[in-house]
């Protein structure tokens, strides 16, 4: 057999040095884990990178499966072997997710997992590069948490000066109608009608107070019901009965549709009248004069379906997704115009869960007016 030309002893000098240049460069790098996996998943190489990032010396490593590196949880749910398959089958599989260090301790990484070839097409191993994006993470999650505080305390600060205000305004109206009592001179029209807005201001007070208890008593878990069989139906009727007058004050129309026969379901008579009278006395505060308010009520099944449809202001499709949150407001501009602390849906929202039922939101878009729809479990008769 012939000797191979000059030529051709130089190629493979070259490529040669080539490859160990290649060698030495991986093996040196430090910012990134570096190393191949024989087909089955073993680690055959490593790099300083890698010993930098996991903790293992080569000695230590070599020879083990890559899946010492998962949290046992993505090991029971056989995660190693799927990111082997999915790189045999498309040629890479990129993860990022949590790893362990050989202490243990986790670490967050990017990882590619590519599969090697040879020119027949036989998988000769896996080569995957790890990236340690702990320090990435913890900056984000910084932000998200500072970010969060801040619009946090934007939203107290301004739901606290709704409720000064909110508190401030029936209660300047109670002293005012007081003072005129007390001084006297007034006819008996007069009388009357200071009357009536007293104890309308004094009810509007004595409601914010209790809404503000309810999502205290909803926050620290001391919300208790009273469940007992009662009708649905006749509690619904109740609390349209309590929003017509001001529906009829406001010049919006109010309509209601119900099916016959008690709908019972076993629940806190009390707190379904509060869930009803929520959904009116927000359909009403926001549905302008000439509008209209419709109620229906059909049964499905098991369950009781309350269908609320106003002509009101609507909602953004960002903000029905929230409409139900804490201390959620769409506009407090709104808010302000309309009064009101915007917790009644909140509430209502809690309450009909805790009955075992469910509440939704939607609208076509601001001033195309909203649907609330409440459903609740029947007893059986």
């Amino acid at each position: 057999m012939a000797n191979p030309g000059p030529a051709r002893r130089e190629f493979t000098r070259r490529l040669i040095e080539s490859e160990e240049r290649f060698r030495l460069l991986v093996e040196s790098v430090r910012d990134y884990a570096i190393f191949m996996l024989d087909p089955d998943g073993f680690i055959t190489s490593w790099n300083l990178g890698a010993e930098r990032i996991k903790g293992y010396r080569a000695d230590e490593i070599v020879g083990r499966h890559f899946s010492i590196f998962y949290p046992a949880a993505d090991i029971a749910a056989r995660k190693p072997e799927r990111q082997l398959a999915i790189a045999r089958e498309e040629g890479r599989a990129e993860d990022e997710a949590w790893r362990l260090r050989k202490d243990g301790s986790p670490f967050w990484a990017n990882v590619v997992l590519t599969a090697l070839r040879d020119d027949t097409g036989e998988l000769r191993g896996f080569a995957k590069v790890t990236r340690d994006l702990t320090d990435r993470v913890a900056r984000e999650e910084a932000e998200r948490a500072a970010a969060l505080h801040a619009t946090t305390s934007r939203m107290k600060d301004e739901f606290l000066a709704i409720v000064s205000h909110e508190l401030r305004t029936p209660l300047n109206v109670v002293i005012g109608q007081a003072a005129m009592l007390q001084q006297g001179g007034l006819d008996p029209h007069q009388t009357r009608r200071a009357w009536e807005s007293l104890q309308r201001n004094l009810r509007l007070q004595a409601q914010i107070v209790e809404d503000l208890l309810d999502v205290s008593r909803i926050v620290t878990g001391k919300l208790t019901l009273q469940p007992v069989r009662c009708d649905a139906l006749a509690i619904l009727r109740e609390a349209v009965e309590e929003a017509l007058p001001s529906a009829a004050r406001q010049g919006v129309h109010l309509s209601v549709a119900l099916p016959p026969g008690p709908a019972d379901v076993n629940g806190d008579s009390g707190r379904l009248r509060q869930v009803f009278g929520n959904l009116l006395a927000n359909a009403v505060k926001f549905t302008p004069g000439g509008g209209r308010i419709d109620v229906e009520a059909t049964v499905h099944g098991d369950r009781l379906v309350t269908r609320i449809t106003d002509t009101g202001i609507g909602m953004s499709p960002e903000f029905a997704r929230s409409a139900f949150d804490r201390f959620s407001q769409a506009d407090y501009s709104v808010r302000r115009e309309h009064g009101g602390l915007g917790l009644g849906l909140a509430i209502a929202y809690d309450l009909t869960v805790r009955h075992g039922g469910t509440m939704s939101a939607t609208s076509p878009g601001p001033g195309q007016g909203s649907t609330f729809l409440v459903t609740l479990p029947l007893l059986h008769r």
